[in-house]
């Protein structure tokens, strides 16, 4: 068995998550870690992927009292 490299991976939301919201007409984060990850084929190749869910916010809203949070997560 290979010994391959773990990587933490956390989500805050933003553009990556985003679809598009049919009753609002906007994009908006909808996306969780696990449904991001699960789009990048064979990444279990490479390393061990753990994800994280931290938020679902647009970036604009990253403000420095949610990266004090994030710091401790």
């Amino acid at each position: 068995m290979e010994n391959k490299k773990k990587v933490a991976v956390v989500f805050t939301g933003g553009t990556i998550s985003m679809t598009i919201d049919p009753d609002l007409g906007a994009a908006i984060p909808s996306l969780s870690g696990e449904e991001i990850l699960s789009l990048a084929t064979n990444i279990n190749k490479v390393a061990t992927i753990e994800g994280h869910n931290f938020d679902e916010i647009p970036s604009p809203h990253m403000t420095f009292e949610k990266l004090m949070e994030l710091k401790q997560y």
